[in-house]
């Protein structure tokens, strides 16, 4: 717990400082939005991000940067499997199945838009390194046909490594955006959510205690131009 907070202190410091403390001259190429996500699929997720990009070139058409995001989700009966790449085989692939899933997860992320005119915009974002909360949860652990009762935890660690890779729980959604006034723009799109528990105890016959969820959801959203 001491870990957590300590990162949790560390993000919000960066993020406070990188709002307030831009040279005048800098941000002139430098666009700030705060978005807020609503995304339905297997389980309902909302999201808060903070993003900070930079325009390319004298169009500024594409504009590169970083964010963080705030993410909850929350769903029932959902089926997470072995998360390590070792275990995706179906052969080694177990199950665990959760009567309730609530993870809370606060992640550094990148963030792309490309704008085809000043209201025309498409983007792309991914979380890449964070840390998840969330309460103790009892599974049904079904491993090699037999089934087991098992307590888990979501993995505080959230790291992007491509795909199989992934440790954690991480978002990324790919949208379209239309900017209504100067202050506000609307998006919808599709999100993609990983989200893992690691549970108490490791599997004697695989040794793995990590099982993810990949959920893809419907994804609308507003942003507010800062």
């Amino acid at each position: 717990m001491k870990k957590i907070t300590i990162l949790l202190f560390t993000l919000v410091a960066f993020l406070h400082s990188s709002i307030w403390a831009q040279d005048d001259q800098l941000t002139q190429k430098w666009f700030k939005s705060l978005n807020l996500g609503l995304n339905v699929g297997s389980g309902f997720m909302a999201d808060l991000s903070w993003q900070h990009v930079y325009g390319l070139g004298q169009s500024q058409k594409l504009r590169i940067g970083y964010g963080v995001r705030l993410n909850s989700f929350a769903g029932s009966d959902l089926d997470y499997t072995s998360a390590p790449p070792d275990f995706q085989k179906e052969s080694k692939k177990d199950t665990v199945t959760f009567a309730n899933s609530n993870q809370t997860s606060l992640n550094l992320g990148i963030y792309t838009e490309y704008h085809f005119s000043p209201k025309i915009m498409v983007g792309f974002n991914i979380d890449a390194l964070g840390i998840s909360l969330g309460s103790e949860q009892e599974g049904k652990l079904i491993s090699e046909g037999v089934e087991q009762t098992v307590k888990a935890n979501p993995t505080t660690l959230n790291l992007l490594l491509v795909g199989a890779n992934d440790i954690g729980s991480l978002n990324s959604n790919f949208y379209a955006g239309l900017r209504v006034s100067e202050k506000l723009g609307i998006m919808a799109g599709m999100s993609m959510y990983f989200g893992e528990y690691t549970t108490d105890t490791k599997q004697p016959n695989t040794d793995n205690d990590r099982f993810r969820l990949i959920s893809q959801m419907g994804f609308v959203g507003i942003k507010l131009y800062l």
